[in-house]
């Protein structure tokens, strides 16, 4: 299996505990009311998760498609349902 690369191993070390801090004491609340929690967006959205992908030019991170799956992954786990509004 291929190892991450350093810069990919300090994203995912970064993105996960960011994760765990701050999304996933929220999860079973929103899952119990059935409801996201759209002020857990808009943090999610200032870290970098949403448009990831998308150029520094329009607004986004630039990322690539390695570098996305490290984000989902630490994503799923945390709220696997939070990969679906992050795709």
């Amino acid at each position: 299996m291929p190892r991450l690369s350093e810069e990919r191993r300090i994203l995912k070390e970064s993105a996960g505990r960011f994760l765990a801090d701050r999304v996933a004491p929220r999860v079973a609340e929103c899952e119990a009311r059935a409801a996201f929690d759209w002020d857990l967006w808009r943090e999610i959205a200032e870290y970098g998760f949403v448009g990831a992908m998308v150029s520094p030019e329009e607004g986004g991170q630039g990322l690539a498609h390695g570098d996305l799956a490290v984000l989902m992954e630490c994503a799923g786990y945390q709220w696997l349902s939070l990969r679906a509004l992050l795709n």
